[in-house]
């Protein structure tokens, strides 16, 4: 008897990891967000005592009631407005659940987060592809959009408003915490506009895995909690109740503040060694926010091998649906680290 075989679907995902690209002995490991935790984090931490209802017991599916008061106040909105997830992942597929139905086609950018492929196909949908960075497309009616702002790999900033009458998701997952990028934030929460933003990226916790999407449409917020039931159910309590003390100490918002000045100074020098390099270049229009770059070669030779015969460790293009005469490093790291990639890069 012939066993079963996995599904085309499944059989067609490509998963990239970071394991894939090892970092060795002299290496700069510039993968991924490697910046310091928050001050406040080890205090909170230290004071957290979790209960057993916090471990032992579901909460409710749309989130802990003082996290996505928290999550609120910080974007401007209303608790009712806010879905916590688990990760931003998880965010993303519940936005293109609520906004297509098998078949659809839908507007992806490229170079792009390799998973927004991953789970559109999933799911059943058609992407089409615009280029980052280029102008937004113009879309059929009713064509449903994703914009990643700030784009990952490029740092592009998209325009506040997306042209057509679809819906738009925006994945705001790489974005600093600054006035300017929470207003723009509240600016694309239209009736049709969807925001899917990562806390763990935001707060530097990677491993709790939370994450939020945010509607003022309460039809399409109904929606995206009656399929949640059907997935995660609820985010772990226990990271639900962390994400929600930090936010709410006041030593938070002016920590993620400097944070945020600290990656935009960081980005400048990263982008003038980059300009000083011999066989490097910024891809036009790259760098704008975010904490990516991406860089390419004068020559069209490998990027990211380029990068590692100068011991650091970015991620090829590739990876991302780019050509393989780009790669990308996230500058988000210490100081020394900072110090040192720029000379590395400078002398390439």
């Amino acid at each position: 008897m012939t066993p079963p075989r996995v599904s085309h679907r499944a059989g067609r995902i490509a998963a990239h990891r970071y394991a894939d690209f090892p970092v060795g002995a002299g290496d700069m490991d510039l993968r991924g967000d490697g910046s310091p935790q928050l001050r406040v984090t080890a205090a909170v931490m230290q004071r957290t005592r979790p209960s057993p209802a916090l471990t032992l017991g579901y909460g409710d599916v749309a989130g802990d009631w003082s996290l996505r008061n928290a999550v609120a106040e910080l974007f401007g909105v209303d608790p009712g407005d806010v879905i916590v997830t688990t990760g931003a992942s998880e965010a993303l597929h519940l936005a293109l659940a609520c906004t297509t139905d098998p078949g659809t086609s839908i507007l992806l950018p490229t170079p792009a987060f390799p998973g927004f492929a991953q789970l559109a196909r999933l799911l059943g949908l058609h992407p089409t592809w615009y280029p980052v960075p280029g102008v937004l497309p113009h879309r059929n009616a009713g064509e449903p959009m994703l914009i990643c702002s700030p784009h990952n790999p490029t740092g592009v900033v998209s325009p506040h408003a997306a042209p057509g009458d679809g819906w738009t998701i925006w994945d705001v997952s790489h974005t600093a915490f600054a006035p300017d990028d929470l207003a723009a934030i509240q600016r694309r929460l239209t009736a049709t506009g969807v925001v899917v933003f990562s806390l763990s990226k935001l707060l530097r916790l990677p491993g709790i895995r939370v994450g939020c999407l945010i509607t003022r449409n309460r039809a399409f917020a109904d929606a995206a909690v009656t399929v949640k039931t059907h997935l995660s159910m609820s985010a772990s309590r226990l990271s639900q109740h962390l994400a929600a003390e930090i936010l709410a100490d006041p030593a938070t918002v002016p920590e993620l503040a400097q944070r945020a000045q600290r990656i935009a100074a960081d980005r400048d020098r990263i982008i003038d060694a980059v300009t000083s390099a011999q066989n490097l270049q910024l891809v036009a229009g790259a760098g704008t926010a975010g904490t990516h770059l991406l860089l390419q070669t004068l020559a069209g030779s490998d990027a990211a091998g380029q990068l590692r015969a100068a011991h650091i460790v970015g991620l090829p293009g590739t990876v991302f649906g780019g050509a393989a005469d780009t790669a990308r490093i996230c500058f988000a790291q210490p100081v020394d680290v900072i110090d040192r990639a720029v000379k590395r890069l400078a002398s390439l």
